[in-house]
């Protein structure tokens, strides 16, 4: 049951004494290295310096793949998405909401409380999902085929984006603009049965940084599978990557709830580079690649930095392609000294340490950038950089 009022009040008094034992016992068994890492993580934090403001835009912050009580498997309100978004310092946040036509004018557009509210549809398609960003209507649900739903999507304004990309039942040609490249949902069911305990005592608690910790500790992987699925689209051609945090807040059982908007927020979050906080400017930078996929439970990573250098001056960023040059190089900036591997057409290419680091380009190909921070010993995933396309010497970049 979940919460509908018909559990017997014995069965619902002993389910809850029960969660409750099951959460206190697995608070037991990691006090010291919940202490520990939160310990570590101030020490890094306190030495943290944003780099210099990048030329391409302010690093805006949002998340991606939210739902609302508009959709049938999510009763979360408004007014707790505004004030997590304002707890946890997004900026924007993009709705995907399972719609049906009669919930099209009462979705959120524009700014609330603060908050750039950008509307959207997940359309579950091929087991796995089709986002539609800043559409206008809703897709009907007898389209099956992608290129039908494709041309829904972007017939009614929107972006077309694949998620939850390892659930395909075969991944489809490349006909969205980009791919959930970390799917935070599924890092949650991958937690082990204690581990999932500890995450929801900390998830719940209301508190982002007592959430960061449990994921921290018990629920972040690589998710190699996502990245691996990436590099094949981007050998395909460009191909954005986001991540999604895939808030429901649907778990309500005993007078709390168990999945709250605020406690997943500060996790993994888009940082993206707007020259304007509007909707069109977010889309933008969501359909091209102009933001990184921040893992900010560890540190901030507002500010982090991938791109390339003709000389000394900034010429491309993540999401743009540029033509091969004698005086090309690629540059990273963090706020923080951390581990970077720099991947070219999917293989390791460079790696290095530190808050700023700098390689000469010698051929063309498809560039991108990962970072972990180190923290107890521990090489965490910190940043994913969308790629920038290095050309062949004669190519024209494009607009």
């Amino acid at each position: 049951m979940t919460g509908t009022g018909r559990t017997p009040p014995r069965r619902a008094a002993a389910a809850a004494a029960l969660l409750g034992a099951a959460l206190s016992a697995a608070a037991c068994t990691a006090p010291l290295a919940r202490s520990s890492l939160r310990a570590d993580l101030e020490r890094l934090r306190a030495g943290s310096s944003a780099p210099a403001p990048s030329t391409f835009g302010e690093d805006v912050t949002g998340v991606f793949h939210v739902h609302t009580r508009l959709s049938h498997d999510s009763p979360a309100p408004m007014e707790e998405l505004v004030e997590a978004a304002r707890r946890t310092g997004v900026r924007w946040i993009c709705i995907t909401d399972h719609r049906m036509p009669e919930t099209e004018r009462a979705l959120p557009r524009g700014v609330v409380g603060g908050v750039l509210f950008v509307p959207g549809e997940e359309c579950t398609v091929w087991g796995a999902s089709v986002h539609g960003i800043g559409t206008s209507r809703h897709v009907p649900k007898t389209l099956r085929r992608f290129p039908a739903v494709e041309e829904a999507i972007r017939s009614s304004g929107g972006v077309p984006i694949f998620g939850h990309v390892t659930h395909f039942d075969r991944p489809p040609a490349l006909r969205a603009d980009g791919i959930g490249i970390y799917d935070l949902a599924d890092d949650f069911r991958g937690a082990n049965l204690l581990g999932a305990f500890a995450v929801l005592g900390g998830l719940s608690s209301g508190d982002p940084e007592e959430s960061a910790l449990s994921y921290l500790l018990f629920v972040q992987s690589e998710q190699r599978e996502e990245l691996d699925i990436w590099d094949r689209y981007l050998a395909l051609g460009p191909c954005s990557g986001v991540a999604e945090t895939d808030a429901h807040a649907k778990f309500r059982w005993f007078g709390r709830t168990w999945d709250p908007a605020v406690g997943l927020f500060a996790l993994v979050r888009n940082h993206a580079l707007l020259e304007t906080v509007d909707e069109a400017s977010v889309m933008e930078a969501v359909s091209r690649g102009r933001l990184h996929v921040g893992f900010d439970a560890a540190a901030d990573t507002t500010g982090a930095r991938f791109e390339a250098f003709l000389g000394d001056r900034p010429a491309a960023c993540g999401g743009d392609a540029i033509p091969l040059d004698p005086a090309l190089s690629l540059a990273v900036h963090l706020p923080l000294p951390a581990k970077v591997r720099v991947l070219r057409d999917g293989r390791t290419w460079r790696t290095g340490e530190g808050r700023f680091l700098s390689f000469p380009v010698g051929e063309a190909g498809v560039y991108r950038c990962e970072v972990d921070l180190v923290a107890e010993g521990v090489a965490r995933r910190w940043v994913l950089f969308n790629p920038v396309r290095v050309l062949p010497p004669a190519a024209d970049p494009g607009p």
